[in-house]
């Protein structure tokens, strides 16, 4: 009988040879002087334990305080006036201001509220404060000249009942003062024509229609508020006058007939340079 176990235990040796090289060659070799322990934390990289420990973890900043920081919010600003200048003047010691909108005119005094959200509570030469008051704020309607005084045209009132007709007394050269012609709410007129009779050479008569120099017609009716207004006086001498102005109306009802107004047979205008 041959006997095989010495070939046997030859090719263990070999074997284990095989694999005990094998594995030395993949081992890293372990650092022999200092220099090759520098080398090794050196490819470790930093924040790493060469023993394998966890990396150190940075520590957070803390966030900044937050600070408070106060807005300032507006005040809501009242809505453009809905209004023009119409005309002013005094009437019988009293202001009054003529308020336009779209197809409507109006005569105002102070302590007036307009459409539920105006009130009037001053009336000078050259300007109107109204105040808004669903917010409580002053809006002021400018209307003169830089300069001027604040003092108001005196107005006088030539006619009053079913047409009421304000006649400016003074006309400052140069500049057009209103004739205010208004039908009152109740009236019996419903419309009405007015015959100025003038000096063309030292007034001018604007928003009515001149048949010749000097002579003019003008025309209001309830269904028109806008026309109240429209006629307007314009000084065109150069040297402080009197004039003398004189107006004739016919009124009729809504059926048309003829509503009853009287009239000065004449009126006198003061023209002069502006106080």
């Amino acid at each position: 009988m041959r006997i095989v176990r010495p070939a046997c235990r030859a090719v263990s040796l070999a074997l284990a040879g095989t694999f005990s090289f094998t594995a030395i060659q993949a081992a890293d070799p372990l650092p022999q002087t200092p220099a090759d322990l520098i080398s090794k934390r050196a490819l470790i990289g930093p924040g790493r334990d060469a023993f394998g420990g966890r990396p150190a973890v940075p520590a957070q900043k803390r966030a900044p305080a937050a600070v408070a920081v106060e807005v300032a919010i507006a005040p809501p600003a009242p809505p453009k006036l809905p209004f023009t200048y119409g005309g002013s003047g005094v009437v019988d010691g009293t202001p009054f201001l003529f308020l336009d909108s779209p197809g409507r005119s109006r005569m105002v005094h102070v302590g007036d509220t307009v459409d539920g959200a105006y009130q009037v509570e001053s009336i000078q030469r050259n300007r109107a404060a109204l105040r808004y008051l669903p917010l409580g704020v002053l809006q002021v309607m400018a209307f003169g000249q830089p300069g001027e005084p604040d003092r108001l045209p005196t107005v006088a009132v030539v006619a009053q009942g079913p047409l009421v007709v304000n006649v400016p007394e003074e006309a400052p050269l140069g500049r057009e003062i209103p004739v205010a012609v208004t039908i009152p709410p109740g009236s019996a007129a419903a419309k009405a024509t007015l015959e100025l009779t003038y000096d063309a050479e030292a007034l001018s008569v604007i928003g009515a229609k001149v048949v010749r120099p000097g002579r003019a017609v003008f025309e209001v009716s309830t269904q028109d508020r806008g026309a109240s207004n429209r006629l307007r006086l314009k000084a065109i001498g150069e040297e402080n006058a009197l004039t003398e102005i004189s107006i004739e109306a016919i009124a009729f009802d809504a059926r048309g007939q003829n509503v009853p107004v009287r009239l000065p047979s004449q009126h006198i205008i003061s023209l002069g340079k502006a106080n």
